[in-house]
């Protein structure tokens, strides 16, 4: 059984064992980028940009996903048009269609390709046989371009001509430029879903190697990810393991470094920093706000537990009335007899059989037991009768 390495992309052995002797080193690092971007993410195709692929892909927060591969756009449009050419990459342009204005192609790897001077040996050419079709069937191919816009395009179009039928030109060019905005809206939405997939991968690897590595292993590598160099970093995750996970936790608030954070982390470990002031304020923040939510909780089971008691002494008390006190229920009943002749004041405004309905809901039992704790309320000398009988 083949052992799992995590945090990894499959790549097909005909690109490693046939593919690479004949590229060169531009050409080989922007299919491999590609193959990251596409199997790496359980995909047969993805929008990618010239810039991705030299620079890499940052979040808005800083974070890198990753790196590209280093080469200028110059020598990635080359390599590219290298690769389209000879037909191991397959490019789908893709237009904005209002304005025909050029967005992130679409780039897959062609795995049926065979070089032009493929042997002719029969063991040759199953070599580059590509992998099985199941495999690319279980990646999930995104919708071409046009196919997903289609019905954004027709609705805009179809809004856009409707309000062209009538109005100045000034509105026109208004309602032009709404229209744009929305379908720039609309593809940035898109590219939002495409990085937050891509993100969510990068966090399911990162738990996978968090699974697999040992503690230290582990520890050393959070350091180096602050600035630690790999060797004070695996010697301070040895040496002092409590202390690392200690001042990791404090590094987040800590403002002034002096030199670098990886400097400061380092004495921070060797040196046993207190705690930065921010970190302080930060969990008496958090002990005032869980201090808040026990104080609430208890007060809304203080709450339940008085609510429950009511609901018993009104069951206890209408029960009472209704078999020991004949004074008491003459008296609800004049009440209900009052509720009944409020609702005859609307027979104008309102239908006969509206009015019937109303009338016949309050000799219900369950709409009585409600009024009675209305009725109760209004005549504290009755429910203390009632009580001291209960009791």
């Amino acid at each position: 059984m083949r052992v799992l390495v995590p945090n990894s992309t499959q790549i097909p052995d005909l690109i490693l064992d046939h593919w690479m002797s004949r590229l060169g080193g531009a050409e080989f690092k922007v299919l491999l980028y590609i193959a990251r971007r596409t199997y790496g993410f359980g995909k047969a195709s993805d929008n990618i940009s010239l810039n991705q692929i030299s620079k890499g892909i940052k979040k808005r927060d800083g974070t890198i996903l990753d790196e590209g591969t280093g080469l200028s756009i110059p020598s990635v449009t080359k390599a590219l048009n290298q690769l389209v050419s000879i037909g191991i990459v397959i490019k789908t342009e893709n237009y904005n269609d209002l304005n025909r204005g050029r967005i992130e192609n679409t780039y897959s790897i062609n795995l049926n390709w065979c070089p032009q001077d493929n042997p002719s040996d029969t063991q040759t050419k199953s070599a580059l046989v590509a992998p099985d079709e199941g495999y690319l069937k279980n990646l999930s191919t995104p919708e071409p371009k046009e196919n997903q816009d289609i019905e954004v395009l027709k609705n805009v179009k179809e809004g856009y001509s409707k309000n062209l039928r009538g109005g100045t030109q000034k509105n026109k060019g208004e309602v032009l430029k709404n229209v744009k905005r929305g379908y720039s809206k609309n593809l940035r939405h898109k590219k939002q879903i495409q990085e937050t997939v891509q993100e969510t991968a990068a966090r399911e690897s990162a738990v996978a190697v968090e699974l697999f590595l040992p503690e230290e292993e582990l520890l050393k590598e959070k350091l180096v990810e602050y600035g630690v160099n790999r060797f004070d970093a695996k010697r301070l995750a040895k040496d002092n393991p409590e202390e690392c996970r200690r001042q990791l936790e404090f590094i987040n608030f800590q403002d002034d470094f002096r030199s670098s954070k990886g400097a400061y982390l380092r004495s921070a470990i060797e040196q046993g920093f207190a705690p930065p002031k921010r970190y302080l304020e930060e969990k008496e923040r958090e002990k005032q706000e869980e201090l808040l939510l026990k104080q609430r909780e208890s007060t809304f089971q203080h709450q339940k537990v008085i609510q429950k008691q009511r609901q018993a002494f009104l069951n206890r008390a209408y029960c009472t009335m209704c078999e020991s006190f004949p004074d008491v229920r003459e008296a609800f009943t004049s009440f209900i007899e009052g509720k009944k002749q409020s609702i005859l004041k609307f027979k104008h405004s309102i239908t006969p059989e509206r009015l019937t309905q109303m009338i016949k809901a309050l000799e219900q039992e369950e709409v009585k037991f409600r009024l009675f704790e209305e009725w109760l309320d209004d005549n504290p000398e009755w429910e203390q009768t009632l009580a001291n009988q209960a009791a």
